[in-house]
């Protein structure tokens, strides 16, 4: 492992922590929701920077194993999300959260984490399903206790149709790539996003209403 990689591991974590220290502060100053709210995404967007760069980092000087179908070396995967085809032949990513606001970034945590779940998938099954017109459904799992943001156009959908571009479908037109942005009360915060073909919506949308397994 490259001395210069560790000591930047090291220094990511510092940084992370520091981060947090804003917090500390608050603590003593009146409370402001407004003031809470700006110091809670700096710290988030700290911790989700350090985050992707720590994780391309240990990639890359991980040291290069047989790998099997599941390795151990995705292991951390498992804690962000999965990915499976369904029965249908629909591919099926699940993040083990909600969708990000979208305010002024690109969540980069979500992009990174969707689009190492799609290296995941190709690596297993020697590549991807292609669709030449696409549906695209995100379905968050929510109820009123565990949501943060209430209106769909404040969320970072965005960068799901921008990472899945040019992998699973050509553009993201109108024409090529159709949406759905749907909620299923759950006490589970999760966000479901199926890829399907166009003429597949109705199945899609039939079973959905029917409770029927898209699994």
């Amino acid at each position: 492992m490259k001395q210069d990689d560790f000591e930047r591991i090291q220094q990511l974590a510092h940084e992370s922590y520091l981060a947090t220290g804003s917090l500390m502060a608050y603590q003593s100053l009146p409370k402001d929701d407004v003031r809470l709210a700006a110091i809670l995404d700096k710290v988030s967007h700290s911790m989700e920077a350090a985050t992707v760069e720590l994780r391309n980092l240990c990639e890359r000087n991980r040291p290069r194993t047989e790998r099997g179908s599941h390795s151990k070396a995705d292991s951390h995967l498992d804690i962000a999300g999965a990915i499976s085809m369904t029965g249908m032949e629909w591919l099926h990513i699940k993040l083990n959260t909600l969708l990000p606001p979208s305010r002024y970034k690109t969540p980069a945590y979500l992009v990174d984490t969707i689009k190492c779940l799609l290296d995941r998938y190709e690596a297993e099954h020697g590549g991807l399903p292609r669709f030449e017109q696409a549906m695209l459904v995100i379905d968050e799992h929510c109820n009123a206790e565990n949501r943060q943001i209430y209106d769909q156009d404040n969320k970072g959908w965005r960068a799901i149709s921008n990472v899945l571009k040019g992998r699973l479908f050509d553009d993201d037109d109108q024409f090529t790539l159709h949406l759905a942005l749907t909620s299923t009360v759950s006490e589970e915060a999760a966000c479901h996003i199926y890829i399907l073909p166009q003429w597949q919506a109705d199945d899609y949308f039939y079973m959905r209403n029917c409770g029927l397994s898209i699994e």
